[in-house]
């Protein structure tokens, strides 16, 4: 029998890989249908993991990146380079998505401005 309880590591993960899924279908114009069909994941596992449900396996971490045409880390950041250079971070124009939903660019000025305020 499983475990039941999710730690806070997975709970976080879960939740930013349903938030990057999100963000990689909004900016795709595909729906969850073309994403089954051609990756082949389980209708539920797949609306699982866009809901922050359940971790993808490795293996459908590989596919859903083939499927977007991005890296794992940019569907789970637990595959990025923990090596890598930390001002190496995209523009937040690029980055700010709440909900899978993008900023609209107004509040996304704020924050900069917010942001700025600490310089």
């Amino acid at each position: 029998m499983g475990r039941n309880v999710s730690t806070p590591q997975e709970i976080e993960a879960r939740k930013n890989i349903a938030n990057n899924l999100n963000r990689l279908l909004n900016k795709s114009g595909f729906k969850k249908i073309d994403i089954i069909k051609d990756t082949k994941i389980p209708k539920t596992s797949l609306y699982n993991y866009f809901s922050g449900d359940a971790l993808p396996s490795e293996h459908n971490v590989e596919k859903l990146a083939s499927f977007f045409h991005v890296d794992k880390s940019e569907i789970d950041p637990r595959y990025s380079d923990s090596t890598a250079p930390n001002d190496s971070h995209p523009d937040i124009d690029d980055t700010l998505y709440y909900n899978g939903k993008e900023v609209p660019d107004k509040y996304k000025k704020i924050i900069k401005d917010l942001m700025d305020m600490d310089d």
